[in-house]
């Protein structure tokens, strides 16, 4: 696979955790078992979206400039 495509898919599944580990989050939090860091989670998920964002603009630039 290319390095870009590489990139892209091994950010895709960092947003994927991010996001099971968010649900989680929430979920405890909102039956009050623990006090878990969602904003802490979301900002992190918020910044791999943007990270995944990019990865696919760099993707679709290879794929443009490919000959």
């Amino acid at each position: 696979m290319d390095e870009p495509f590489q990139r892209w898919h091994d950010v895709e599944r960092a947003v994927m955790d991010l996001e099971k580990r968010l649900m989680i989050a929430q979920a405890l939090e909102d039956a009050g078992s623990v006090r878990s860091p969602s904003s802490v989670l979301r900002q992190q998920l918020e910044d791999a979206r943007a990270a995944a964002q990019r990865a696919l603009d760099d993707c679709l630039r290879h794929v443009r400039q490919a000959p």
